[in-house]
């Protein structure tokens, strides 16, 4: 009698049966057969598509035949280790490609304020395309100049308490400095 455990494992009726590994449900093992089967399967299409590609490369004749006798200069030297530093001199004008546009946009919803360059003007490196108005960006800077004003106010505050509390301090008025926490 065989017995099957909430794993799916079939359990033998006597212990002395060896142990199985615990199947989950949906997975299966391959056998080694199978295993082969795949094996040589997959080498099979691997064969037959190198075949396919050597076959469509060599249909085809050379399109040029060079004959000539002459002699080509090859100049060598040994290798050596080094830096290779990314750097790329070249002269030359940059011209746009048929129809190529350059799109500019705002980081914000924002209104247009300035376009000091036209259609067709030169341009150089850093010069202002566009100026951009917009509003979000403006209410948080008056936002943020009203809170450094508002800090500057506390910092003027603490300066004129501090004063008075080293004035009160020199002339020895401890009992008002005891309203403080000083005394």
């Amino acid at each position: 009698m065989i017995q099957t455990a909430a794993c799916g494992t079939r359990l033998a009726a006597d212990s002395s049966h060896r142990r199985r590994r615990p199947q989950w449900p949906g997975k299966r093992r391959l056998g080694r057969k199978t295993l082969a089967r795949l094996a040589l399967t997959a080498t099979a299409a691997a064969a037959a598509a190198m075949a396919i590609a050597g076959l469509s490369a060599c249909s085809k004749p050379a399109t040029q035949e060079t004959d000539t006798q002459d002699k080509v200069p090859v100049v060598t030297r040994p290798a050596t280790r080094g830096t290779i530093r990314p750097v790329v001199v070249a002269t030359g004008m940059v011209k746009p490609a048929t129809g190529a546009e350059l799109l500019v946009s705002a980081p914000q919803s924002a209104r247009i304020a300035e376009m000091p360059k036209g259609v067709g003007d030169r341009v150089r490196k850093g010069d202002l395309l566009v100026r951009f108005d917009i509003p979000s960006l403006d209410a948080d800077a008056s936002e943020r100049r009203s809170a450094l004003a508002s800090a500057e106010a506390r910092v003027t505050t603490a300066h004129a308490n501090e004063q008075r509390v080293q004035l009160l301090f020199q002339r020895g008025s401890s009992g008002r400095m005891r309203g403080f926490g000083l005394a």
